[in-house]
């Protein structure tokens, strides 16, 4: 894609702070998807709607903050919750719609315990929505998931979103701007080969590796943070935070589109 291509896709993208007051959700005039949440049974009172696929029998995780009854309970059918520290609820609108986000502070915590449903070899979906306050410092990463030693998803100083497997990485192409929420995916596919991130729908890098994903990690998996061996965190996430699945199954890059309320996303690799 030439450069130019990149950044008028760049300049439609639609990111919560902590330590100061919540942006109020879609009050961007030139924000093309305000809040950025699908859009949910308009039967049900939005501050209980759940938004989980729970229909798709690979959805292994969802945390999405819609139980008004705990914070961090597993949408998924597979009861994964996350124990919850320090991470209050903001909300997050989209036509119309408004559902509960995750809130997360340098001193938030939200681990989910070790599991085999989690340990995913060949094929893999991570999604979520993130909107980070300010960039990390040189050097560091906010990071968004991590299964230690398996897979992970970052946020990096340059603006720039990262997935991970392993010790193997790629990063997209654009750098996004703070206070606006972004729909970020992964996806792995061992069959071709193929590590990929989405930035709000769109394909925005490939990265060719045909080893399967380690699955000997046996920490779980920190959301918003660093996880290291001993259960050891650093490098907090500082934001806001929604819907968060990982699925056992690779999506297609339209399903990634759809995923992030677009449509029209570029699916080749940059």
């Amino acid at each position: 894609m030439r450069a130019s291509s990149i950044w008028l896709w760049l300049a439609l993208l639609p990111a919560c702070g902590f330590e100061a007051p919540a942006p109020t959700p879609g009050d961007d005039p030139e924000d093309p998807y305000p809040g950025g949440a699908p859009p949910t049974d308009p039967t049900e009172p939005p501050s209980t709607a759940r938004h989980c696929s729970t229909t798709d029998t690979a959805l292994r995780l969802c945390l999405d903050f819609d139980d008004q009854t705990t914070i961090g309970s597993d949408g998924s059918t597979f009861n994964n919750p996350a124990t919850c520290t320090a991470i209050t609820r903001m909300p997050r609108s989209h036509d119309g719609v408004t559902e509960q986000a995750g809130l997360l502070s340098p001193t938030s915590r939200m681990t989910v315990a070790e599991s085999a449903d989690l340990d995913i070899a060949s094929n893999l979906t991570m999604t979520m929505w993130a909107r980070p306050m300010g960039y990390p410092k040189r050097g560091n990463a906010y990071w968004l998931l991590d299964n230690n030693r398996q897979y992970f998803a970052q946020y990096l100083p340059n603006g720039k979103f990262r997935c991970g497997i392993g010790t193997t990485t790629v990063d997209a192409e654009v750098g996004v701007q703070e206070n606006r929420w972004y729909h970020v995916a992964c996806t792995f596919d061992q069959s071709t080969s193929s590590l990929r991130v989405y930035v709000n729908g769109h394909l925005a890098g490939c990265r060719a590796i045909a080893t399967p994903i380690p699955i000997d990690g046996t920490e779980g998996i920190s959301i918003g943070s660093n996880l290291d061996a001993g259960e050891t965190f650093s490098q907090p996430f500082v934001g806001g935070l929604d819907n968060i699945q990982v699925f056992n199954r690779t999506f297609t890059s339209s399903e990634v589109c759809g995923d992030a309320s677009n449509s029209g996303c570029w699916a080749s690799c940059l």
